[in-house]
C-alpha cells in the first residue's frame, strides 16, 4: 500500500509560485499511481485541474518526468475549454448586444483573466459572466439584456436604494452578473 500523502500540501507546494521546475519534478516524480490519483481529485475539489494539465506537461517536455495520469487530467482540462468556449460565445452575444444598443461595457474577472493572465482557454475555470457598465446605463443595459431572452437569477430592483449588481442569465447559457 503506498505511503499516505498530504494532498493539499503537495499541490500547494506544486503550484507554489518561486518553486523551481527542479522542486517541481522531485515532488511529482515520488508520487504513485495511487497518490497521483488522489492528487488529482484533491486538485479536481480545489477547481485547480485545468491549470493543473498544462502545467504539469510542460514539465514533461523539460525533463525526463511522465505523467502517469495524463488522460484523467486532459479530460478535466478538455470539459474546462469546452465550457469556457460557451461562456466566451455568450459574453461576446451579450457585449455585441448591448454595443448594438450604444451601451459601453467590458468583461471582467474571468474573461479578463482568460484572455490577458492565462492565455489557456482550458486553463482556468469559470462559472459566470462578469460586466463592467457605468450605472448611468443599467436601467437600458438591463432592459436590452432582459429584451434579448435574458431572465433575472434573484431578485434584483433599480429602485431598491442599495443596488450594486444584478444576475441575469442567458437563453440556455452562462449566468452574468452586472
Amino acid at each position: 500500500m503506498a505511503e499516505q500523502i498530504d494532498t493539499i500540501t503537495s499541490l500547494l507546494k506544486l503550484l507554489e509560485p518561486g518553486r523551481t521546475r527542479e522542486e517541481q519534478v522531485e515532488l511529482l516524480s515520488k508520487l504513485d499511481s495511487e497518490q497521483w490519483e488522489s492528487l488529482i481529485d484533491e486538485a479536481r475539489k480545489q477547481g485547480v485541474a485545468p491549470i493543473l494539465y498544462p502545467f504539469v506537461v510542460s514539465l514533461e517536455k523539460t525533463s525526463d518526468f511522465k505523467l502517469p495520469s495524463r488522460e484523467i487530467l486532459y479530460q478535466s482540462y478538455l470539459t474546462n475549454a469546452v465550457r469556457n468556449t460557451l461562456i466566451l460565445s455568450e459574453a461576446e452575444w451579450l457585449l455585441t448586444n448591448l454595443q448594438n444598443a450604444g451601451i459601453a461595457a467590458a468583461g471582467l474577472k474571468g474573461i479578463y483573466l482568460l484572455e490577458n493572465v492565462y492565455g489557456d482557454i482550458g486553463a482556468r475555470t469559470m462559472n459566470d459572466i462578469d460586466l463592467l457598465v457605468k450605472k448611468s446605463d443599467l436601467a437600458a443595459c438591463l432592459q436590452v439584456l432582459l429584451g434579448s431572452g435574458c431572465q433575472h437569477t434573484s431578485y434584483f430592483s433599480l429602485e431598491d436604494e442599495n443596488w450594486t449588481a444584478s444576475r441575469v442569465h442567458p437563453p440556455d447559457g452562462a449566468c452574468a452578473n452586472l
